[in-house]
């Protein structure tokens, strides 16, 4: 037997019972079999188990290189620990009262990380410090951002010149419980559903989040030389509008897309009111930028446009996805404006809103041919057959989707 505890252990050599016998008892064969019979039955079943058991919990298991590093007291560098299998780390993270909805975009290192860390975490939770524990754990640099406003609907980041007088001043502006995150030098390789869900896993309670801006600093140089450049680069402004923030504080997955076999779209369509669609006015509610819940149940899917969606195109590629589930016959109605945009609460940056409509009677009609007027991200997604229409406001009326 090797003297090394470790390396006993790593070679599966255990100690037999028959060692803890009192000399009276070991000079005696008898009990030296009945010890060594113990271990013979209760190795397999129930002393491998019990071994299994107690390191289940173990984030930070050592191997040989590791084992040296800290008998010799030295530094072991993250990427020197053996790493336990993803299922149990992603089980001993939920167990220990973290539930991330999108844990497939989340590296081994950084789930690793949570999985140390995350229950002594809990005890400083409701503190400033949950920004620096994301950073630490997804390898970023983000900053959090307090917004202030004066009417609950257009927020600016603490600081912003344009914030006026407080109101314990005798002004109109407060600040709030609503933060963005600012990512500067961009989100790298971080998925921002990621950083959505793990913000509301990790911040205080009582926290909103508005919004995750990227940010770049770039050099601008008023005519482009010889002596300045040789190559003229130009930055493009891009969106993804991901609802993240709404008075539910909850964004929704998309609709089930149903293809239609043939290249025809129906022509068949909801007159809200019983007004027929006048084809000169009326436009097809393409792909919304994103879905947010209406309800706390959860169960009314509304679409979202950003404030570049809302642009109407007229153009002739209308496509044949169709969001909503068919009806009997495999018969689909489509959804036409004109709309009123309904504003959401905390987008005022992106100027995000829901259609919606002064009525929620309709009536399905044939208008016989279809428009060629558009809104939303793409014209090739449709929306169609809604579940109903919630009433959002007095009199504003918003079609929804299980």
């Amino acid at each position: 037997m090797e003297e090394s505890y470790k390396q006993n252990q790593r070679d599966g050599i255990k100690i037999p019972r028959s060692t803890l016998l009192p000399p009276y008892l070991s000079s005696n064969p008898y009990f030296v079999a009945y010890t060594d019979a113990i271990d013979a039955v209760m190795g397999p079943a129930v002393d491998d188990k019990i071994s299994i058991i107690s390191n289940i919990r173990n984030m930070w298991i050592q191997n040989p290189q590791t084992e040296i590093s800290v008998e010799s007291q030295q530094l072991v560098p993250a990427d020197a620990w053996s790493l336990p299998d993803r299922d149990l780390i992603t089980k001993t993270v939920n167990m220990l009262g973290m539930n991330l909805h999108n844990a497939g975009v989340v590296s081994d290192d950084a789930y690793q990380t949570i999985a140390r860390f995350v229950g002594i975490y809990w005890f400083g939770k409701g503190t400033q410090g949950f920004m620096d524990f994301i950073n630490y754990c997804l390898g970023s640099d983000l900053q959090i951002q307090n917004q202030w406003t004066e009417d609950y609907v257009t927020f600016v980041s603490e600081g912003d010149p344009s914030i006026g007088t407080p109101i314990w001043a005798g002004g109109t502006w407060y600040p709030t419980t609503h933060v963005l995150i600012e990512a500067y030098g961009g989100l790298g390789g971080l998925d921002i559903r990621t950083l959505q869900s793990f913000f509301y896993e990790i911040a205080n309670y009582n926290l909103v989040l508005i919004a995750i801006d990227a940010s770049f600093n770039m050099k601008v140089v008023d005519a482009v030389t010889k002596e300045t450049a040789d190559i003229v680069g130009m930055a493009l402004f891009g969106m993804e509008n991901v609802v993240i923030s709404n008075i539910k504080n909850n964004g929704a997955t998309p609709p089930d897309v149903n293809i239609l076999n043939t290249n025809e779209l129906p022509t068949t369509y909801y007159a809200m009111n019983s007004v027929p669609a006048d084809f000169s006015t009326a436009l097809l509610l393409g792909e919304p930028t994103g879905w947010m819940y209406l309800d706390d149940a959860h169960t009314m899917k509304a679409p979202v446009y950003s404030n570049s969606a809302q642009h109407v195109t007229v153009e002739g590629d209308i496509g044949i996805q169709l969001y909503g589930d068919p009806k009997p016959g495999n018969k689909y109605d489509l959804v036409y404006g004109p709309v009123t945009w309904y504003k959401i609460s905390g987008f005022t940056a992106t100027g995000s809103s829901i259609p919606v409509f002064g009525t929620s009677s309709f009536t399905v009609l044939d208008g016989v041919a279809v428009s060629a007027r558009c809104v939303g991200v793409h014209r090739r997604k449709l929306l169609t057959n809604p579940a109903g229409f919630y009433e959002v406001a007095p009199g504003q009326f918003a079609p929804y989707w299980n």
